[in-house]
């Protein structure tokens, strides 16, 4: 973890009672003291976004799941990025494999007008365009994100167009019972994730993508990994009925265009298991996504911000540009 980022959880990092707390004043003075330790920092290219909660929750006691959102950024990509829509949070139910994706609109926001777009009216002034500044918000995500009231293992992170948070851990449980144990499921690997002889990453490490493309136009995008993980931070699956072991990771592919809610497809990866005995097996792929497959036909102009999601692993973005496919997009 870099020094910025293990501050920020430092700062963020409250008791329980704290994140539930009606005073407005601790929350108030936090965003000071983040606003003034960001501003001795560089300014990030695009914006940091920061998330914190509490990491577990017994439902028989709290009512709800409070988030933590820092968003630090200058003028101008407050100007390019409108966070009112595009701002969103993504739930992973790293048991059952479940993603939920939850525009996260101020109060009142989803039922007023539909906010200008980014980029719309006068560009901000060289000064305002250079001046940070940091917000800090409190949500309840039981409602918000429409979260089942039930023991359950999450992983949270929200995106915010090309800007990406930290990834966190969330446990639901009923007193000292925890979420139980999900039952196997079998499903097939997705037909457009596969690793052809010769297209394997040469340099990616465990949770690490790389990509052939960059901002370019290709015609034929092809997205490059390898993934390794224990069987306790990832959603898992089988790939036929006669296996006793999980063989496939289940991850989500998400698909983000400016001012556009995201496009959210299901990923089944076959991954080689090693271990078991004693204590969690580890899993480890590697992959090749054809990504004109994958997203589908979209319009020559679009760019597009790839993110995986693979439980407690979340990496990206990979530019995506000016690519159709003829394929719909699968889940």
């Amino acid at each position: 973890m870099n020094p910025v980022n293990q501050k920020l959880l430092e700062l963020t990092s409250l008791p329980q009672d704290a994140f539930y707390a009606d005073a407005q004043s601790r929350f108030l003075d936090l965003q000071m003291q983040l606003n003034e330790f960001l501003a001795a920092t560089p300014t990030p290219q695009t914006e940091l976004l920061w998330i914190n909660a509490p990491q577990a929750i017994d439902l028989g006691r709290r009512q709800d799941l409070p988030l933590l959102v820092l968003r630090y950024a200058n003028g101008a990509r407050n100007w390019k990025v409108s966070t009112a829509l595009n701002q969103y949070l993504i739930v992973q139910d790293l048991d059952k494999g479940a993603v939920r994706v939850q525009l996260l609109a101020e109060q009142g926001e989803e039922r007023s007008a539909r906010p200008p777009p980014s980029g719309s009216g006068r560009p901000p002034d060289p000064n305002t365009a250079r001046a940070t500044g940091t917000a800090l918000r409190r949500m309840f995500l039981r409602d918000l994100a429409k979260l089942p009231w039930q023991p359950a293992r999450l992983a949270l992170t929200v995106v915010d167009y090309d800007a990406l948070s930290n990834t966190l851990p969330v446990a639901l449980s009923q007193g000292e019972r925890a979420a139980p144990a999900a039952p196997l499921a079998t499903v097939r690997p997705s037909e457009f994730v596969t690793c052809p002889t010769g297209t394997a990453p040469s340099r990616a490490g465990s949770g690490e993508l790389t990509g052939s493309l960059v901002g370019e136009t290709s015609q034929s995008p092809t997205l490059q990994g390898q993934l390794t993980t224990t069987s306790d931070s990832v959603p898992l699956a089988r790939s036929s009925a006669t296996v006793d072991r999980p063989d496939i990771l289940r991850a989500t592919l998400l698909a983000v265009s400016l001012d556009r809610p995201p496009r959210v497809v299901d990923l089944a990866i076959p991954a080689v298991v090693q271990g078991g005995s004693g204590g969690s097996p580890t899993l480890s792929a590697t992959f090749c996504i054809d990504l004109a497959k994958a997203l589908g036909a979209r319009p020559v102009d679009t760019l597009v911000q790839v993110y995986l999601l693979a439980g407690l692993q979340t990496v990206g973005p990979l530019r995506l540009t000016g690519t159709a496919g003829s394929s719909p997009p699968a889940r």
